[in-house]
């Protein structure tokens, strides 16, 4: 799933992970063709080998894309850090905890 960044050097001002196949997806992609468009899709080995996916490191729509493909204990152990003293403990991403993991454990 490719994520993509809008930004200048090093700053990002926007990060979004559109579902595959969807139209935002296509749009993003065409605006990642365009360099005078600002976005660009996001170096995923350079987040990937940073250590564990940190959630409060993250929007919540990158948290929320990164649980849905992660296997149960992963899955478990973001969820646990969000909620954890020093966790973003947002209810948008703590909300779908129960549902998230019956989906896993199935």
């Amino acid at each position: 799933m490719a994520t993509y960044i809008r930004g200048a050097g090093g700053h990002v001002a926007e990060r979004v992970q559109p579902a595959p196949g969807s139209d935002d997806a296509t749009r993003l992609e065409q605006l990642a063709d365009d360099p005078e468009s600002g976005w660009r899709i996001e170096d995923t080995d350079t987040a990937e080998s940073e250590g564990p996916f940190d959630p409060s490191a993250h929007d919540m729509p990158i948290v929320l894309a990164y649980l849905q493909k992660a296997d149960l204990d992963e899955a478990v152990r973001v969820l646990d850090a969000e909620a954890a003293d020093g966790g973003k403990k947002r209810k948008g991403v703590l909300g779908v905890r129960d549902e998230l993991l019956a989906s896993k454990k199935e």
